[in-house]
């Protein structure tokens, strides 16, 4: 899963990502990739842009895993 921050500045831009309303990840990148997810990663998520003028918070992205379906095997016999 991707989420991107947009920001319209041509100044230097740090970017804070929050996860439930707590700091998760604090990087140079408006992008925020999630791999190998699991439940525990279903939640609201926002980031917070900041540069020498300020900052400014994104609106929240909410993010529901779902459990992988489980498909029954079928093993049929072969003559």
């Amino acid at each position: 899963v991707r989420l991107q921050a947009e920001v319209d500045s041509a100044a230097a831009t740090s970017y804070q990502w929050y996860f439930r309303g707590g700091e998760f990840c604090n990087t140079e990148h408006p992008v925020l990739e999630l791999r190998e997810l699991t439940l525990g990663h279903s939640g609201e998520y926002f980031c917070v842009a900041t540069n020498p003028f300020g900052s400014t918070r994104s609106k929240s992205a909410t993010l529901t895993v779902a459990p992988a379906a489980v498909v029954p095997l079928a093993v049929i016999p072969q003559p």
